[in-house]
């Protein structure tokens, strides 16, 4: 089967200069190994959440079989992080996604505790404490992580959107179960919301943190709320190289970048 992947960023055509090197090193990759790359970016909405429904529209739209959510401040070391994971066979109803470090010195230290477990399975305690810089947390079942069958993902619940891959057609299965937004009439536009949000109850446990106006949600809160209680879950892959977030307001590359990529 012909595998191609549509990248999502959203952006107003700046990014780091690390995921533009990221990138590179991707495209060059797929292009060795057969697999079709393209980039979408939205450059017109002004907030976040609506920019990530417009490019999830773009990408249900798209020939591609899969969606790649990059944020533009992330970067990985090498692209087969990308491309090792369009076969998992969890992507057919679930997701995967790459958790990211944060910037401080305590969160790369849990990170490096993490990693020298070497490949024992890490206790319940060491896996929530490598996980906790991350915008990311396991998912325990009778106190314990589930894993995939290989152990070579762990379950968790919700993620950040800095690294996310999606099936295409799973998606579109998922946005076709989603009541239309009330305001623009599209289901895109209710998978990705932010401010004030029902409280949600699912397999997890409750979405949703106390605001003056009801719960409070960011645009990936919302959408993992919505995932949840359709049944699906999401994977964190911790195998590879650090996936790093440098932060915009760092080395950035401002051109356009359908100059340079295509």
């Amino acid at each position: 089967m012909s595998r191609s992947i549509l990248v999502l960023t959203p952006c107003r055509g700046t990014v780091a200069s690390d995921y533009c090197d990221a990138y590179a090193d991707l495209a060059a990759w797929c292009s060795h190994t057969g697999i079709r790359l393209a980039r979408a970016e939205d450059r017109t909405s002004g907030l976040l959440h609506y920019s990530r429904a417009a490019l999830l529209g773009r990408a249900l739209d798209s020939e591609a079989t899969h969606a790649l959510w990059l944020d533009a401040d992330v970067s990985w070391p090498d692209p087969r992080m990308v491309t090792g994971l369009l076969d998992r066979p969890e992507l057919t109803h679930d997701c995967i996604v790459r958790p990211y470090r944060g910037r401080d010195p305590d969160a790369r230290a849990a990170v490096d505790r993490w990693r020298i477990l070497g490949d024992g399975v890490p206790s319940e305690r060491e896996l929530i404490d490598a996980l906790h810089p991350w915008p990311v947390r396991p998912h325990l079942v009778d106190g314990r992580p589930v894993y995939s069958d290989d152990r070579a993902l762990v379950e968790v619940v919700g993620a950040g959107f800095g690294f996310a891959i999606f099936r295409v057609d799973t998606l579109r299965d998922f946005c076709a179960r989603l009541e239309p937004d009330r305001k623009r009439g599209l289901p895109v536009f209710a998978a990705f919301t932010s401010g004030a949000t029902p409280q949600t109850e699912c397999r997890h446990g409750t979405h949703g943190r106390a605001g003056a106006q009801g719960p409070l949600v960011n645009e990936d809160s919302s959408f993992w709320q919505a995932w949840c209680a359709d049944g699906r879950t999401c994977w964190a892959a911790l195998d590879g190289g650090p996936v790093t977030n440098s932060g915009i307001a760092g080395s950035t590359f401002r051109e356009h970048l359908a100059r340079h990529f295509g």
